[in-house]
């Protein structure tokens, strides 16, 4: 997701949030009698609101905003949905005699199942997505409560200086997430 799309979906939200709360405490407000209450509802209880329909602006109004939250919505559904997933990664080895191409999933999923013959590691998911504009492989590592973190840790250590050695300079960068498994809970006394 791109810097742009980031910010616009947290403003989108940021406002729909707002709008929601004053509703909400408007509604609170109108329950307990509070007279601020009363007064935004006579406000939105004018006659000029009732009688909208009848004036002259009203269709084109509401035809333009049918239309523009329609094309807004779609925008916003395509560029939210717009795939991220990378499959081959040019090397920065390239030169003008040539490009070299590597397919980093394939990478991805050596040093996947690498990092799944550790002792304690019960899964490791694995995807190649483009965040905010850099190509990224992130691990996440599935481990069960009695692992070694350690161990987890020096075998992902070496799982991507292999990564690094394969890929050379590249501008791909790499995260790895750890998940253990909660401890179970002994109930005897």
């Amino acid at each position: 997701m791109s810097h742009g799309l980031a910010f616009v979906d947290r403003l989108l939200v940021f406002v729909i949030g707002l709008a929601l709360t004053f509703l909400g405490v408007w509604s609170i407000g109108l329950f307990f009698d509070v007279p601020q209450a009363n007064q935004v509802t006579d406000y939105a209880d004018q006659e000029m609101w009732a009688n909208a329909a009848e004036l002259g602006w009203y269709e084109g109004a509401l035809i333009g905003v049918v239309a523009g939250g329609i094309i807004i919505g779609l925008w916003l559904i395509i560029a939210n949905l717009r795939r991220r997933s990378v499959s081959v990664v040019t090397s920065g080895a390239s030169t003008e005699m040539g490009d070299i191409n590597f397919n980093l999933g394939t990478l991805a999923d050596a040093v996947a199942d690498t990092i799944e013959e550790t002792h304690g590691v019960s899964k490791v998911r694995k995807r190649v997505v483009i965040d905010r504009g850099l190509t990224t492989v992130e691990f996440t590592v599935d481990a069960d409560a009695d692992c070694s973190v350690p161990g987890i840790q020096t075998a992902i250590e070496q799982s991507e200086r292999d990564l690094r050695e394969a890929i050379g300079p590249s501008d791909a960068a790499t995260s790895y997430r750890i998940h253990i498994e909660r401890v179970p809970q002994n109930h005897e006394i």
